[in-house]
């Protein structure tokens, strides 16, 4: 519309400019609003993400670890919080742009090879190292190295983290060595209690040789045999790397066979089988088990087999979770059953005396023959009482 005096006219052409001039207005205040929108995004986020990183710096600072940002190439960027500079002594002016100044030599290619793989997997490593000081002295360190975040080039960097672990390594040895100490103490205390009671039965030996009564003989032939299971058990202490557990059928194989060389007469044949499998008794337990298996066989050899022309005695260990189950058999001449339990001899009155301590139970047969079976409950590695202290 055209407005003239007195007149009014209809203008097509004035028309569509007025509209479209309104339509470029509308649309460039749009745009310059998106625009100002965007930017305080941008400017908030950017404010935002800054905020977050001055934390993320405070904390690295005052982490009580050191941390350091380091490139591809080992160059350290960014950052060496204060923690790296009192542990390694270099100054953060000293290291930012330059290669980490304590890896040097065959480390420095030992750590492309590490940060190949870590850039390669982004998994984070961790190793045990040593490197030394500024001023030279060795330290021990827990690294720690993974890749987490990228410059603003967009090059991959590497977060490494050190921990002094010299007082944890240093106390490590410290115990290492007083390990290694009491395994030589405890080594020479079996050695010597090996030693102590070979000499008491040897000295019972040269007493013997000078005995002409065969009963009184074949007593301190049974009193040797009594400290050989003992001594047995000290020597294989002795020989070992633990001295917790020891495994019982090396001892218990020459124990057998040193009763069988010591009791079976030359016109007698007694054959022995038997399976102590790979079970392991602590010394409390071996010892005991020892005399007991000691007296068992000293008594078939010396009872059993006077009128039987092939003798046999049968020995088998068996081991369900913790509890061991030994049966022991003869083919013996046999006995009333009640004169294991009435009997007041010796050798009796020690297997009685020896099961208790074990504290086992027990189920005895002597038709034909002698059978008798006990079980227990086993106890690796215990070492609470003297292995005698309930004899």
């Amino acid at each position: 519309v055209r407005v003239v005096p007195n007149q009014v006219f209809w203008d097509e052409n004035f028309a569509w400019e007025s509209y479209m001039n309104l339509i470029l207005a509308l649309i460039l205040g749009l745009m310059v609003s998106v625009i100002f929108y965007f930017m305080e995004a941008s400017f908030l986020a950017e404010k935002k993400e800054a905020h977050a990183n001055e934390k993320i710096r405070a904390l690295i600072e005052s982490a009580p670890v050191a941390i350091y940002a380091i490139d591809t190439d080992g160059v350290v960027q960014d950052f060496w919080n204060e923690a790296a500079e009192k542990m390694l002594g270099w100054k953060q002016e000293e290291v930012l742009g330059n290669f980490m100044p304590h890896v040097e030599g065959e480390w420095a290619d030992h750590f492309h090879g590490l940060m190949q793989k870590t850039l390669t997997d982004g998994n984070i490593r961790n190793k045990e190292i040593i490197r030394n000081r500024k001023d030279g002295t060795p330290i021990h360190l827990r690294l720690n190295v993974g890749r987490i975040v990228r410059d603003r080039a967009n090059n991959p960097l590497m977060l490494a983290i050190l921990e002094d672990i010299t007082k944890e390594k240093e106390y490590q040895e410290q115990l290492e060595n007083s390990v290694r100490e009491k395994e030589v103490l405890l080594s020479e205390i079996h050695h010597r209690v090996k030693n102590n009671l070979a000499i008491i039965a040897g000295l019972i030996e040269l007493q013997n040789n000078e005995i002409e009564d065969q009963r009184l003989q074949d007593i301190l032939y049974e009193t040797q045999n009594r400290i050989y299971s003992i001594s047995g058990v000290h020597e294989l202490l002795y020989n070992t790397d633990s001295f917790t557990d020891i495994t019982f059928e090396e001892y218990a194989v020459k124990l057998v066979d040193r009763i069988q060389r010591m009791f079976q007469k030359n016109d007698q044949k007694v054959n022995i089988e038997y399976d102590f499998g790979s079970i392991l008794f602590n010394i409390n337990q071996a010892i005991p088990l020892g005399l007991l298996l000691n007296e068992l066989v000293t008594n078939s050899f010396k009872h059993a087999f006077k009128d039987v022309e092939q003798g046999k005695i049968e020995i088998f260990f068996s081991q369900n979770a913790n509890t061991i189950h030994v049966k022991y058999k003869d083919n013996g001449q046999g006995f009333d059953d009640k004169v294991f339990l009435q009997s007041k001899t010796l050798g009796i009155t020690l297997i009685k005396t020896l099961i208790d301590q074990l504290g086992a139970d027990y189920r005895i047969s002597t038709e034909n023959g002698f059978y008798f079976t006990f079980t227990f409950e086993i106890e690796s590695g215990k070492a609470n009482k003297g292995s005698a202290s309930n004899l």
